[in-house]
């Protein structure tokens, strides 16, 4: 009897120390407020760097698209330069002239129609599709660049245009022989929408845009004068920006800006 109430006795203090231990395990893990509040604060720590990061991230493949749309518009504009230099003719034969026009941006009146911002940079004669009702295959083609910063997106800042003058518009078209301000094509006559009539939109988001010709002793042909003889060499600069943020604060066109240059020597392009 004495020995199986020594048994019911260590039984009953064992049970007695599981419990106990059972007991503080189950308050080990607990968690207090303290504890609770600082695992928040490290989780929402954590997201928020999570956040900024995909932020970021999104901000890298944003400013890369735009980036890559400003090097394909400088594609175009060089190709559509390239293309038509190398078509481009000049004569100084007596009473058969026809002329080069390098460009001055600084004038206005006949240039520009009293704004600077609207000069010819470049007009060429070059044989290219004219057309549907021309005859003759050779054109003027003018080169103009807008930039007038108090413009909206409605009326044409920052775009470089281009003005296709076939043999169909007799008023215009009046390259041979060098006629007085040959060189001008309408420049000042627009449609209802703003935009000069016959101007084609090559690209937007153009902050700056320069041609210089050299001639065959490698000399500046100097801005604003007609020549009848090509120029051996010409090179072209552009300053370009997302077309998109055609209206938005200067320092935020500025993230997205390059700066392209390209030569074209003409003596090669005839071959």
């Amino acid at each position: 009897m004495g020995k199986v109430n020594q048994k019911i006795l260590k039984r009953l203090q064992y049970e007695t120390r599981r419990n106990k231990t059972t007991k503080a395990s189950v308050r080990i893990c607990n968690f207090t407020i303290v504890e609770l509040m600082v695992g928040m604060t490290i989780l929402s720590l954590l997201m928020l760097m999570m956040f900024k990061f995909v932020l970021s991230s999104q901000r890298t493949l944003d400013l890369n698209d735009s980036i890559w749309g400003i090097y394909e518009n400088s594609r175009i504009v060089f190709d559509l330069i390239e293309h038509d230099l190398q078509s481009a003719v000049a004569s100084s034969i007596s009473g058969q002239e026809i002329g080069f026009y390098v460009g001055n941006p600084s004038l206005n009146g006949n240039d520009v129609a009293n704004d600077k911002d609207d000069a010819i940079h470049l007009c060429v004669v070059s044989s290219t599709e004219p057309t549907d009702a021309a005859m003759s295959r050779l054109c003027e083609i003018n080169y103009n660049h807008h930039v007038d910063e108090s413009a909206t997106s409605d009326s044409k800042p920052y775009v470089l245009y281009r003005k296709l003058t076939c043999e169909d518009d007799s008023t215009y078209w009046d390259f041979y022989g060098l006629t007085t301000n040959w060189h001008i094509n309408a420049i000042a006559s627009t449609n209802p929408n703003g935009i000069w009539n016959g101007y084609q939109r090559v690209v937007g988001g153009v902050k700056s845009f320069s041609i210089k010709c050299f001639d065959d002793t490698d000399t500046v042909i100097t801005a604003g004068t007609v020549v009848t003889t090509l120029p051996v060499r010409i090179e072209v600069n552009i300053d370009l920006f997302d077309p998109d943020l055609v209206d938005a604060p200067e320092i935020v066109q500025l993230k997205t800006q390059k700066s392209y240059t390209k030569i074209f020597f003409l003596s090669h392009l005839e071959d």
